[in-house]
């Protein structure tokens, strides 16, 4: 439990017998789902969302979220909920 969080979060790793993996899976105590992956990338394509897109099928309703945070300089959305985003991000306010 991510007990520093305003809004506490269990992480998981979610794997698929296929292979598709998300690396990092937060869950809220109301079950809502946020999948994160990190690619060392600089550019993310569709073809890199495939855990994330495997975790959203999976979560159903509970699904709020993907993000990849990649190594470029640029935000992509991909969908309303699936988008990629600059590790610097993290950083920065």
């Amino acid at each position: 439990m991510a007990t520093w969080a305003k809004l506490p979060a269990a992480p998981y790793h979610f794997r698929m017998d296929t292979g598709k993996e998300v690396d990092l899976v937060l869950e809220d105590p109301a079950g809502r789902v946020v999948g994160i992956e990190v690619k060392a990338s600089a550019s993310i394509g569709p073809r890199d969302l495939g855990g994330l897109t495997e975790l959203r099928n999976a979560a159903g309703r509970n699904w709020v979220r993907g993000i990849v945070l990649h190594s470029g300089a640029s935000v992509t959305p991909f969908s309303k909920d699936l988008h990629a985003v600059p590790m610097s991000a993290v950083w920065e306010w």
